[in-house]
């Protein structure tokens, strides 16, 4: 995956969107002066050249540079003591070239942005500021299309996990996430696009993927879905791909997809709360608490973020900025959405966990925003 920033409001992270530029990237050298001997800052620095994602942010004299931003991982450099000469222009990002030289105790970084701009950059250091995060509440998933929202959720968590673990391996990811992530690899699993394209120009399909499939089926008790994955690690067949897909989109389904979650919870949950400062923080809880308070007065019983009563079962899933906020596409917020699950059968039974987005009669799944 590229580096890049994305705001959280996309669907995946735009090193995800974008991993199929990865071969599409000009071959010219975008930052010259930066030798492999030179420390890891620099190295990413002119790697965010060579993709074409640079971004410049400058707030009381540090510079600051994203390197992949999304929902599981913050990574971003920071140019100290940084002064600008000339400006920087936004919407330059392919056309953009650069040289590094040192003078003295500083370094200077003189940036061609297409024929219309120059700028220069002078600073002391680089310094990569990293930090993984919990993603398991996370709800940018969102499209038009409706239908199967849960796993288009898990998807896209599992999508920012392989991610992080191309860029940064075994240092940011989990054994047990690099266990898990191997489902992207596994077509049938990411059928549920949460962009507005298909994912199966940006990942491998793999015998790993099918056999992770088959595994966790097994933890699940769902005996069909592991057969029908051993099958397809053997002979991924079309026709056997459609099958297990229609088995998906099925409530007999419930089991793995609670399961596969309940997974991907425990690893995630591993990671540190994204902190935003005492008021901030303050908000996010007591709009936590608001939604709790409503759904009680709803008749609702659990605790947030998941709640139920006589055939209804409701998951709140949210929206985070990134720490550093102004490193932003567009103005975001916190936000928190509800995903609503309804029998309507009659019989007011509890369809599970996000059952209701499952395909069958009498079930429903709605997000209310």
């Amino acid at each position: 995956m590229p580096p890049g920033s994305a705001k959280p409001s996309m669907i995946l992270s735009s090193a995800m969107t974008e991993r199929k530029d990865r071969d599409m990237t000009d071959s010219m050298e975008k930052l010259a002066g930066v030798t492999p001997d030179m420390e890891e800052g620099f190295q990413k620095l002119k790697e965010i050249f060579d993709k074409e994602v640079f971004e410049l942010y400058i707030r009381q004299g540090q510079g600051y540079v994203p390197y992949m931003m999304n929902d599981a991982l913050e990574c971003y450099l920071v140019l100290t003591d940084c002064r600008c000469t000339g400006e920087y222009l936004t919407g330059y990002e392919s056309c953009t070239v650069g040289y590094l030289s040192f003078k003295e105790e500083e370094k200077v970084l003189v940036v061609h942005q297409g024929e219309e701009n120059i700028f220069t950059l002078w600073f002391r250091e680089i310094q990569v500021k990293l930090e993984g995060y919990q993603y398991h509440q996370i709800g940018h998933f969102w499209l038009k299309e409706k239908g199967q929202e849960q796993w288009r959720q898990l998807v896209y968590m599992l999508g920012t996990v392989y991610d992080k673990y191309e860029y940064f391996g075994e240092a940011m990811c989990t054994s047990r996430e690099q266990e898990l992530m191997r489902l992207m690899e596994f077509r049938p699993f990411r059928y549920w696009s949460p962009i507005k394209e298909s994912l199966d120009p940006y990942y491998p399909d793999t015998v790993q993927g099918a056999a992770e499939m088959r595994r966790i089926a097994g933890l699940a008790g769902d005996k069909a879905m592991a057969f029908l994955a051993g099958i397809y690690e053997k002979v991924p067949l079309i026709f056997l791909e459609k099958v297990i897909i229609y088995r998906m989109e099925s409530p007999c389904s419930q089991k793995l997809y609670e399961k596969i979650r309940e997974l991907v919870c425990q690893e995630s949950i591993q990671y540190k709360k994204r902190d935003y400062g005492k008021e901030m923080n303050e908000r996010i809880e007591k709009e936590r608490l608001h939604v709790e308070d409503e759904l009680y007065r709803r008749g609702f019983r659990g605790k947030y973020p998941r709640f139920s009563k006589e055939g209804m079962e409701i998951l709140a899933v949210e929206e985070h900025p990134f720490t550093v906020g102004f490193m932003e596409w567009e103005k975001f917020d916190f936000r928190i959405q509800l995903m609503v699950s309804e029998d309507f059968s009659g019989k007011k039974k509890s369809l599970g966990l996000n059952g209701g987005f499952f395909k069958g009669k009498g079930r429903q799944g709605r997000i209310e925003r």
